[in-house]
């Protein structure tokens, strides 16, 4: 039962404004029917209506403050959820229309035979291929699956290992770009951008983002001009600033941001994400109590002043980190928890917020002890898993930063056994080594598991000795990393360490590193003095869109009591 279920509409419309996300999800749930009906009687197709509801859910949240009685936010929402209906009745008259499911292949067995598209004439299958192509990969397969091959929208869900709301905002989202590609006019009667415009930018976009994860700077320049030229061919203005954003903070990782540039960007183009990233800029400066006022009494007030939701709860999450450096860990408990119910459950620092208040209730129980805690966001590009931001506060590496080293790749689509990649740098290598090895863990055998290890041999430099490390993971296949073996070299000292799997339950996902909201790891130690010191370790999926997840990371390290010693 949602906790504001029994709340009257002006509260919840109130507490949005105050950037409570959970509020204007039970505003959204309580009137879904109604507008979904509003738009389903102007447009008599149950995907347009989908469509225009989902529009005038985001444009009524964007312009929630334009509304004066707030106690009639349904009136409000159904009002502009006609107006799209509207809208797209009139667009459909720019074209002729035939029936996609005159076409080969094309079944509707769990659609409604009404709820058809239609388009322009006898030559446009091929015309709608070439389109499909220019769908991102995980899009163009859920449109494939479902109109294609005719598969209703949960067993989509189960073959691809996503939610079922998932696909329908793929399947959604998939119209929207395919009607774009087929010269439909958009709400200010101009042509909207050309899909493969777009796929374009996010190649560029991509590209940078690889640089950056491979720390390759001088690849990195091209990339950044690449991808600032793509950007600014765009012609819808709020699009090209929200990518734009994101440009130019990937374009400055090794020095900061063009700061009233990257702010104007953000605002215009209402880059959430960005604007987290904007906000640890602009206090980075400040600490202690002095930072902590900052963000409450000015940073706060702006985020809600100009509606980002997702920045909101970042400040919060910032918040308690600032506590918990200044030991006030109990005023750091509290506060995470308030960045909890702002923060988005597909962000990283949803993430991160469960992962902290995890590890903090924990050491809060274990006086003494240390905890490492994270949000990790992994995402497949180009069929590899690359370990790409981990937001948190971070005393010592976690098992996948170890596993990552070589230019931040876990998994390497394309290595063959017996197979090398070599970092940027020329300091890293990765190599698939073995294809089956047998792991002994406190949970059981594990048979033909996949060995890969990451070598860092960096020489010396300056006053800074050599340095060697060696990392060996051990992954099975449906379950994941069963087993890490830590070589560390440096000046004088040696540090042997070996992780096993202690624990774990997989909901979904398959492949050697399975990703599933739901997915939970546990770890612990097989060190020489593991009876001074104990280490555990837990990981969780919070979010998986198929590309991208989402998971909270915490590992702690204690002194353990005479009864877990003597057991």
């Amino acid at each position: 039962m949602s906790m504001y279920k029994n709340e009257c509409d002006k509260r919840l419309v109130e507490l949005t404004l105050c950037g409570d996300g959970l509020a204007f999800e039970e505003l959204v749930i309580r009137h879904e029917k109604a507008v979904l009906g509003t738009a389903y009687k102007i447009t008599h197709d149950h995907y347009k209506a989908e469509d225009a509801a989902q529009e005038a859910f985001v444009a009524a949240w964007i312009q929630l403050k334009a509304l004066t009685s707030q106690n009639k936010f349904g009136a409000y929402v159904c009002a502009i959820a006609k107006n799209y209906a509207k809208k797209m009745v009139m667009r459909d008259h720019l074209i002729s229309t035939v029936s996609l499911t005159d076409f080969k292949n094309w079944e509707f067995e769990d659609v409604d035979q009404n709820d058809t598209w239609y388009v322009a004439n006898d030559d446009i299958y091929d015309r709608l291929h070439v389109e499909m192509e220019s769908l991102s990969d995980t899009i163009k397969e859920t449109i494939k699956l479902h109109y294609f091959d005719g598969l209703p929208v949960k067993d989509i869900a189960a073959r691809l290992g996503i939610p079922e709301g998932t696909v329908k905002w793929r399947l959604s989202e998939g119209r929207k770009q395919l009607r774009k590609g087929f010269g439909i006019m958009d709400k200010k009667n101009q042509a909207v951008e050309n899909p493969t415009l777009v796929a374009l930018v996010m190649e560029r976009i991509q590209e940078l983002e690889l640089c950056k994860l491979k720390n390759d700077r001088q690849g990195l320049q091209e990339a950044y001009q690449a991808a600032l030229d793509a950007v600014e061919g765009l012609c819808d203005e709020q699009n090209k600033n929200y990518l734009l954003a994101s440009v130019i903070y990937d374009g400055s990782p090794y020095q900061k941001p063009d700061m009233p540039r990257w702010k104007e960007a953000i605002l215009a183009g209402h880059n959430d994400m960005m604007m987290c990233n904007f906000t640890s800029w602009e206090n980075h400066h400040l600490d202690g109590q002095e930072k902590i006022d900052f963000m409450r009494e000015v940073q706060i007030p702006f985020l809600m002043e100009h509606d980002f939701p997702l920045s909101i709860g970042y400040v919060y999450l910032m918040m308690a980190f600032e506590y918990f450096w200044e030991g006030r860990y109990e005023e750091a408990l509290e506060t995470v928890k308030q960045a909890k119910e702002l923060l988005e459950p597909a962000s990283v620092y949803y993430a991160n917020s469960v992962s902290a208040i995890s590890s903090w209730s924990k050491m809060l129980a274990k006086p003494g002890s240390v905890p490492t805690f994270r949000g990790e966001h992994l995402k497949y590009i180009n069929g590899s898993l690359y370990y790409c931001e981990s937001p948190g506060i971070i005393f010592t590496d976690t098992r996948l930063d170890d596993f990552s080293r070589c230019d931040h790749c876990m998994m390497y689509a394309d290595l063959a056994l017996g197979e090398s990649k070599t970092s940027v740098s020329g300091f890293v290598t990765y190599t698939f080594i073995d294809e089956h090895a047998t792991v002994e863990t406190p949970v059981g055998v594990f048979d033909n598991c996949r060995v890969y290890e990451v070598l860092v041999n960096y020489p010396a430099r300056r006053s800074q000795p050599p340095f060697y490390y060696r990392c060996t993971t051990y992954l099975c296949e449906g379950i994941g990393m069963v087993r890490q073996n830590i070589d560390t070299t440096g000046r004088d000292f040696i540090t042997p360490r070996q992780y096993l799997l202690s624990d774990y339950e997989i909901q979904g996902g398959n492949g050697w590193f399975p990703l599933y909201k739901g997915n939970r790891w546990a770890y612990t130690d097989a060190w020489n003095d593991a009876h001074t010191k104990k280490y555990d370790a837990y990981y969780e999926v919070t979010a998986w869109n198929g590309t991208d997840a989402m998971l909270a990371a915490e590992e702690i390290t204690y002194t353990p009591q005479k009864e877990e010693v003597s057991s």
